[in-house]
Order: C-alpha cells, then structure tokens, then sequence
C-alpha cells in the first residue's frame, strides 16, 4: 500500500466514492464536472495546518 497527501486530481474520485452508498446519495453532489464547492472546500483544508487528507492506494499486481 501506498499512503500520500491528496491532490486536486483526487477529489473527484473521493466524492463518487462517498456518493456511491445509500448515506452519501442522499448528501453528496457528483457530477462531472465536479462542482466547484468541493474544489474550494479541499483547497481550504489543504491549506490548514491542521488538517491532512491521505490517500491509500492499493499496488495491485494482477
């Protein structure tokens, strides 16, 4: 596994992972493209000490 700091390029798959369950339909707004709040909303916390935002991602060998 690989653990990293998100990037922009991410968002977009965070959000249609969250609004692929019952919960985050209801929540979460995905569309491409990507509505501008989600931008804004990450690059708010990507400026704030105090928060992080990781990324897993699984090497598959297959």
């Amino acid at each position: 596994m690989n653990f990293r700091k998100a990037t922009k390029n991410d968002i977009s798959i965070i959000v249609e992972m969250i609004a692929d369950d019952e919960v985050g339909r209801t929540r979460e707004n995905f569309q491409v493209p990507l509505p501008a709040e989600y931008l804004n909303a990450f690059e708010k916390k990507s400026t704030d000490g105090n928060q992080e935002l990781i990324i897993v991602e699984n090497e598959s060998r297959f």
